[in-house]
């Protein structure tokens, strides 16, 4: 279940995304083009700490290929995007992934 952000207005927001109904499965999230910095958390629908998956490339919806890094049950990841990397119009686009098939990505964006 692909992810649009790119309508998100800043310099800061948080979002809760919905992560694909198959733990381990890839959802596409695109970022706005102001977006600088993510810091990304996963949550169960219940609360307690996730572990999952981030991913610069893959497909919505498919299994999480090995080109990933792992962020571990209760730990965040902070991504900064470098100015100046390839982006499209809509922004740049990560691919997520939790453990469990009924988990959250908390994501913190800024400038």
């Amino acid at each position: 279940m692909a992810a649009d952000l790119s309508s998100e207005t800043g310099p800061i927001a948080a979002k809760r995304v919905t992560m694909d109904s198959s733990g381990g499965d890839a959802t596409a999230i695109t970022l706005p083009t102001w977006c600088r910095k993510v810091t990304v958390v996963f949550k169960q629908s219940g609360g307690s700490d996730d572990s999952g998956k981030l991913a610069l490339s893959g497909t919505d919806g498919a299994a999480m290929g090995n080109d990933h890094f792992p962020i571990a049950s209760g730990a965040a990841l902070e991504w900064r995007i470098v100015p100046g990397r390839s982006r499209d119009t809509a922004g740049e686009v990560i691919f997520l992934s939790a453990s469990t098939s009924s988990a959250y990505a908390h994501l913190l964006l800024e400038a």
